[in-house]
């Protein structure tokens, strides 16, 4: 965790520790996954920054041409009416929030159709420019979701039966403590808005994942946010004959899901919130060994003042996941197992309160012999 999580986020980070076998060269391993751990972040950042110069061009596209199809005068007015009709405060205690709140918004869309009405706007044209400046920004900022073959979420159910009652011939099993732990991130926001988070990673629990926080009470125009965090986990193993090798891995939830808050500002308001949350696993440095599959996607859009939660996972909720890989007979690899998740949301007058979590516990691992 970070120390302070008062303190200023940079924009991007890598953190790892890494442990080699107890009597092997542990110079020669420690110095080949710390290479590849780098070189898989840089790879990562040239693709971090690609997409933020794109996100940034395309967002000073969209609040021209919005500007452009409004001119000075109506742009003028809605900004005003912006800044008088600002999220209500609520003074506790409030005998029904609710109906203060729903009051409030029912009040407010009067008047901002009044206001439209006066202006000459369609809304609907209004939202139909801001959906399509979105959708250019959706195909710029989502993540590459492959999900493959090579890792599966398995029912328990499916899970060999060996291999659930923790047999240990012809399985190695593998608990915390795990030698390598190593997370990165990548975020940035645009206009208003503050995003706080935090890895869960903790090689001594078998710990991963992350948490995070997005609120903007003081949305203007296209305001955006984008986070990607990978948390992972590695531990070494030695097989005796190589070849294909299955792997089970247990993950124990510890709890999983979103909470979304939205508030409609004015009556053309529109926004877009997207999160995704794989799982990853991985022979650490051996090419073409990667593999993930996805967890669970959810996506709001619209411009409706709700809220929306659900937990998809919590304790003690169980996931098996199955890898099959090939390693060297006779020589140590080193095997990952990550949480990658992302979020992107876009605001245009919607204040808003997101919590995105996705917290897990690697229990046991069973590695064939």
């Amino acid at each position: 965790m970070r120390p302070n999580q008062d303190e200023p986020l940079p924009l991007t980070d890598l953190r790892f520790g890494i442990s080699s076998p107890e009597g092997d060269d542990l110079g020669v391993l420690a110095s080949q996954s710390t290479r590849y751990i780098l070189a898989e972040y840089q790879a990562f950042l040239a693709e971090q920054e690609r997409r933020r110069t794109a996100l940034t061009a395309l967002r000073d596209e969209a609040r021209k041409s919005i500007a452009s199809f409004l001119g000075t005068r109506r742009a003028e007015a809605l900004q005003q009416f912006r800044a008088q009709h600002r999220h209500p405060a609520l003074h506790l205690p409030v005998t029904h929030p609710h109906d203060v709140l729903t009051a409030a918004q029912d009040e407010r869309y009067r008047e901002s159709q009044q206001l439209l009405r006066e202006l000459n706007i369609s809304v609907e044209d209004l939202r139909s420019l801001r959906r399509d400046w979105r959708m250019h920004q959706v195909k710029l900022a989502e993540p590459r979701v492959v999900n493959d073959a090579g890792v599966r979420i398995v029912a328990e159910r499916d899970v060999p039966d060996d291999v659930v009652r923790r047999r240990t011939n012809p399985w190695t099993i593998k608990e915390p403590p795990f030698s390598v732990s190593y997370w990165y991130y990548d975020w940035k926001t645009w206009g208003s808005g503050t995003l706080k988070f935090g890895e869960s990673i903790h090689k001594s629990t078998g710990g991963i994942g992350h948490w995070s926080n997005y609120t903007n009470y003081d949305s203007g125009n296209w305001d955006l946010l984008y986070l990607h965090i990978t948390t992972s986990l590695a531990f070494w193993h030695k097989p005796k004959s190589g070849g294909n090798t299955d792997i089970w891995v247990k993950l124990k939830a510890d709890v999983s899901g979103y909470f979304v808050n939205l508030w409609n500002e004015s009556g053309w308001s529109d926004s877009d919130t997207h999160m995704w949350s794989l799982v990853a696993m991985e022979v650490l440095g051996v090419p073409g060994t990667k593999s993930q599959t996805q967890l669970w996607e959810y996506h709001i859009y619209g411009s409706d003042s709700k809220y929306y939660a659900d937990a998809v996972a919590k304790a003690p909720d169980v996931v098996w996941l199955h890898f099959v890989k090939p390693l060297p007979p006779g020589a140590w690899s080193l095997l990952r197992i990550s949480t990658v998740d992302e979020r992107h949301t876009g605001t245009d007058d919607v204040s808003t309160n997101q919590d995105m979590l996705n917290r897990w516990f690697i229990e046991e691992v069973h590695v064939s012999d």
